[in-house]
C-alpha cells in the first residue's frame, strides 16, 4: 500500500519557507528603528532650495539633540546667516518613529530619516521646500 505524502511534505516546506519569511521581514523591520538615545550631540550640515533656472540656494544647518526622553526628542537648531546678518535660532521638541526624526515649530515642518550617522529630508516652511542633510559629530 503506497502513501500519498510528498503533497503533505511540500506543503509542510512551503509553510516553514512562508514564516521564515515573513519572521525575517520582522526582524528587518525591528532593524530600521532607531535608538533616540543615540542621536543625542551635534549635527552639523547643510539646507539646499531650487532656485529656478539659477544655481540652488544653499546654508549652513546646525541640529543639536539636546535629550531624549522616550521616542521625544529636545533639541535646537541654528541656521548660521540664513536670509539674515546674524544667526537664526529656535528650539524644538520632535518625535522618533522608526528611523524618522519629525519636528514642527510655528509652521515649520522638517522630517528626517536617520541612516546611521547621517540625517536627511526636508524642512518646510511657507510653501518653500529646502533639502536638509547632516553628519553627526
Amino acid at each position: 500500500m503506497k502513501t500519498r505524502r510528498t503533497p503533505v511534505v511540500v506543503l509542510w516546506l512551503s509553510v516553514i519557507l512562508a514564516l521564515g519569511g515573513a519572521l525575517g521581514g520582522m526582524t528587518w523591520a525591528q532593524g530600521a528603528s532607531v535608538d533616540p538615545q543615540s542621536l543625542i550631540g551635534e549635527w552639523p550640515g547643510e539646507w539646499t532650495r531650487a532656485a529656478g533656472k539659477q544655481h540652488p540656494v544653499r546654508g549652513p544647518y546646525s541640529l543639536t539633540i539636546l535629550r531624549v526622553q522616550g521616542d521625544r526628542v529636545h533639541g535646537q537648531v541654528e541656521l548660521p546667516g540664513a536670509n539674515r546678518p546674524k544667526t537664526s535660532e529656535f528650539k524644538f521638541e520632535g518625535q522618533v518613529t522608526g528611523n524618522t526624526l519629525s519636528f514642527e515649530r510655528k509652521g515649520q515642518r522638517t522630517e528626517l530619516t536617520i541612516e546611521g550617522n547621517r540625517m536627511r529630508g526636508s524642512w518646510e516652511t511657507e510653501g518653500r521646500h529646502r533639502k536638509v542633510s547632516v553628519t553627526k559629530k
